[in-house]
């Protein structure tokens, strides 16, 4: 679900989580660079459970992210 949409700037939604059923916050940065490429940062917060479950849940987050990013 999309909470925020700042044109040409960012995006943050919440995205389902691994583990627990509850929701991670996800936010998308778009930042111009030089000839027309922008650099796309993604931040993942909102984890929950242990450390080892928490570390899980964000590697495994990043597969996901990765392939939108190239599908863009």
């Amino acid at each position: 679900m999309v909470d925020m949409v700042d044109e040409n700037e960012r995006i943050v939604m919440r995205w389902p989580a691994y583990e627990g059923g509850t929701q991670t916050t996800v936010e998308w940065t778009f930042t111009p660079r030089s000839h027309d490429t922008t650099f796309v940062t993604v931040t993942n917060t909102g984890f929950s459970g242990d450390q080892e479950s928490t570390a899980k849940q964000a590697i495994a987050a990043t597969e996901g992210f990765t392939l939108v990013l190239a599908g863009m």
